[in-house]
């Protein structure tokens, strides 16, 4: 269930001489390390639980990699939508994370830690760690999220399809991967809440 999210694959290795990540799941480069700092870090902010996609997305503009900031910001876009439909509240700004290409600039970590939650109880609000929305409401709703898309260098009718497209595989394939992960089925009532934030 990807929806276009790159990740980083939750396993454990060991980081060998010149090597972070085991192979093919980081950047495409020579066996070297890669530094990386989280988003707290490049906002410069000992606060993880302030700030919003929206100044990690201003953040990526001033050292992103020239070629890249595109890419990277849509990235950022449909991780935001990603933690809203999967009700990750844990979204904080050691959460997201960006790798350093010499000379160039920092580029977009893949995605790691994303934790489903199911809904607290009836009557409570979903809000992300992190602001989403117009004057960095945290309100985790799709609207919300629609409200910024040019902020991330889209117009409204992308930010609706990129939306549209990863609703559809929410729903139509979450279940399939948490069997294959051998999640137990007998859970997935309660998991299922995660995931029913799919209206606007």
């Amino acid at each position: 269930m990807t929806a276009s999210v790159r990740w980083v694959l939750v396993q454990r290795w060991t980081a060998g001489p010149g090597r972070l990540f085991p192979t093919g799941s980081g950047p495409p480069s020579k066996d070297r390390r890669h530094h990386f700092v989280s988003a707290a870090t490049l906002l410069g902010t000992g606060d993880i639980t302030s700030g919003s996609y929206q100044a990690i997305a201003i953040g990526l503009k001033r050292y992103g990699v020239t070629g890249k900031v595109k890419k990277d910001l849509e990235q950022l876009f449909r991780r935001m939508v990603f933690n809203i439909l999967c009700n990750n509240s844990d979204d904080h700004l050691r959460n997201h994370g960006v790798i350093y290409h010499p000379g160039k600039g920092w580029c977009l970590s893949p995605a790691y830690d994303v934790v489903p939650q199911p809904d607290m109880g009836p009557g409570q609000p979903r809000q992300l760690t992190l602001g989403i929305g117009i004057d960095d409401s945290r309100s985790a709703t799709l609207n919300n999220a629609l409200s910024v898309c040019e902020i991330f260098g889209l117009a409204v009718d992308d930010g609706q399809s990129i939306i549209q497209q990863m609703k559809q595989t929410f729903l139509s394939r979450w279940e399939t991967v948490f069997a294959a992960c051998n999640v137990p089925k007998k859970d997935f009532s309660a998991l299922a809440e995660a995931f029913v934030n799919h209206l606007y």
